[in-house]
């Protein structure tokens, strides 16, 4: 359970297994050269927010603003956006082949982080045999709206 105002370290060196209310490991390696002191960023689906305080080496410092606890596998987002990472992971890919297969009708695609994010879902939909519609986030459609032109409904 991460508490508010207490230091959290975002460490790739660690197993992402090994994560207590002080550190966790990750498997995005380049977080540390994305970040500066000072960005916010936003895990577990947008329920914890932290500051990065320091980066050394690739390990990221970081102060819990809004706490929670954290599971495993969670996404991680710095606030306005412009990490390296893409949006979908390697099992955002087989749940996409699953949805197609169970024949959605839509699918939420929630942490968009350049247009070929949605691109990217909407081609695994079509390559699964699967026409269903992608659903964005609000905030994705201001700033691609050439990519979520299509994506209706829209979330907020």
């Amino acid at each position: 359970m991460l508490t508010e105002g207490a230091s959290f370290t975002l460490d790739p060196a660690l197993d992402t297994h090994d994560g207590t209310d002080r550190s966790v490991g990750m498997t995005y390696t380049q977080l540390a050269q994305d970040v500066a002191p000072g960005d916010e960023l936003i895990l577990g689906d947008g329920q914890i927010e932290l500051v990065v305080t320091a980066i050394h080496g690739d390990k990221v410092e970081c102060r819990v603003l809004v706490g929670g606890e954290l599971g495993d596998q969670k996404g991680i987002n710095r606030r306005g956006g412009g990490l390296s990472a893409k949006a979908l992971t390697d099992k955002d890919r087989e749940d996409v082949k699953l949805a197609a297969s169970l024949d959605i009708d839509y699918l939420a695609v929630s942490f968009v982080r350049q247009a070929a994010d949605i691109d990217e879902a909407r081609s695994l939909l079509s390559a699964a045999g699967s026409d269903a519609r992608i659903v964005a986030r609000s905030s994705a459609a201001k700033r691609f709206p050439a990519s979520t032109r299509s994506c209706r409904p829209v979330m907020r």
